[in-house]
């Protein structure tokens, strides 16, 4: 009389030697995260190993076989939005809080780096001579051409073009771990030079921390919390007009903001200028927030696993 096999269960986390039939064709079913390592030490010295690439799903097994909705995706994603906002609100109110401004002396620097790299680039392209240009928050960051001449375009607009450029990339970045380890060699290369046109010991001091940090970051809990660091560099950047502007309204800077200077040397008035800059920040940053959401689909371990396959600390 034949006898007949045990039936298979779904989920069985006992699978071994002598279960099932070892060593003759066997179906195992496991819940279905992104990633599975799964390491067998069989008695026989035949040995088959094949890698399995699982699809994502939105739903789990549980160990009685039943299926149970999972969108962690949807839960990740609602995350990262609530981080740009918190950002966007803990920006606008310590970027203008006395005493407290200065400790954002290192990310103005950083910002007004990138945009004022933007006029720079403008003058060499329009083949107009720089003479100086500035970076110090406590003054406004400025692009002076020789003096006597106004700024032409493309120099003109070409600053906020690099911070809403930057700033979108570096949000769309920071919707994914990998994309957030690349994106932090961009930012660590920028932080030198912000160190090195700072006037003295302690300015160039208090703009080593961020770059310490961002090292760290990458160090603790695996780089996990990355992302976070480089959505609040894109943030600082996407809304640059804001920040520039509020500091010229509010703190009156020696050197005037970059709607002002353009309403000097356009015909337009600085609230339309302003108007327009900000539409275009937003609707590059929604794109790019979009265009984050479509492209990185994976869960929170999902995108660990995907992190670690690149510089694993």
């Amino acid at each position: 009389m034949a006898q007949v096999p045990p039936p298979k269960r779904a989920y069985d986390d006992s699978f071994g030697p002598g279960d099932y039939g070892w060593g003759s064709e066997t179906t195992v079913t496991l819940n279905p995260p992104e990633v599975i390592t799964y390491t067998v030490y069989p008695t026989t010295t035949i040995l088959d190993t094949s890698t399995v690439v699982l699809e994502q799903t939105t739903h789990e097994v549980d160990r009685n076989g039943r299926r149970r909705n999972l969108d962690s995706n949807k839960h990740v994603r609602f995350g990262r939005s609530n981080g740009l906002a918190i950002h966007i609100i803990g920006i606008t109110l310590v970027w203008n809080l006395w005493g407290i401004r200065w400790l954002f002396y290192s990310v103005k620097s950083f910002t007004a780096f990138v945009h004022e790299s933007g006029h720079v680039v403008g003058l060499l392209v329009s083949s107009q001579p720089l003479h100086r240009f500035t970076i110090d928050p406590n003054l406004g960051g400025a692009t002076y051409t020789t003096p006597g001449r106004r700024l032409k375009a493309p120099a003109m607009y070409l600053g906020q073009v690099f911070s809403i450029a930057f700033g979108g990339a570096m949000v769309f970045a920071g919707f994914n771990t990998l994309a957030s380890k690349y994106a932090s060699f961009v930012v660590m290369a920028l932080w030198l030079p912000v160190i090195g046109l700072q006037r003295n010991l302690l300015s160039m001091l208090n703009c080593a921390v961020p770059l310490g940090l961002l090292i760290g970051v990458w160090f603790i809990d695996h780089a996990r919390d990355l992302r976070f660091y480089i959505l609040f560099i894109g943030i600082l950047s996407s809304f640059y007009i804001v920040w520039d502007t509020m500091d010229d309204f509010f703190h009156r800077k020696q050197n005037e903001c970059c709607v002002v200077m353009l309403e000097s040397n356009t015909a337009r008035p600085a609230a339309v200028w302003f108007i327009a800059w900000l539409v275009m920040s937003l609707v590059i940053l929604a794109g790019c927030i979009l265009g984050a959401i479509a492209l990185f689909r994976q869960t929170e371990y999902g995108m660990y696993c995907e992190g670690q396959s690149f510089a694993p600390t």
